[in-house]
């Protein structure tokens, strides 16, 4: 096997879990937590284990599709490194301030149970959060989509 199969597979494998993880945050987490009882440690724990995996397969499918790329100049390998590479700092300068403040209110609930103000911020940011994380929903679906139907 040459070294563009292993990357376009690769690159197959991370795209798919972060389309499918992003796809599943976005409609089985996030409508479920309205009704969780207590959803900020919930939220707090998914993004501190699903955060992981999003962030390694982003960074994965990015140096492959780029490095096939590199190898073939199949503008399409480029288009789906850019899809998959823009969730980075996309995440860095709009979720991430959210995700602070989500988990200074996590925090808190660790000293005392959160009243209905905490809980009523919580879910303004969980609407902000959902609202803006679509757009790595899309991201990412396209860039595997395109990425199953690429000639390389």
């Amino acid at each position: 096997m040459s070294h563009l199969a292993y990357g376009r597979g690769l690159s197959l494998l991370s795209n798919g879990l972060f389309a499918s993880t992003t796809l599943t945050v976005a409609v089985v987490t996030l409508p479920s937590l309205k009704r969780c009882k207590d959803p900020i440690p919930v939220f707090t724990r998914t993004l501190e284990r699903g955060g992981k995996l999003a962030v390694s397969s982003m960074l994965v499918s990015s140096i492959c599709h780029f490095y096939i790329y590199y190898k073939t100049r199949n503008r399409q390998a480029l288009w789906c490194g850019l899809l998959s590479f823009i969730s980075v700092p996309y995440s860095i300068v709009f979720l991430l301030p959210i995700n602070k403040q989500i988990l200074a209110l996590d925090r808190k609930s660790a000293v005392a149970p959160p009243d209905a103000v905490a809980n009523s911020q919580f879910i303004d940011l969980i609407a902000q959060w959902g609202s803006l994380h679509w757009f790595r929903v899309v991201a990412s679906n396209v860039a595997f989509i395109m990425n199953v139907f690429s000639s390389v």
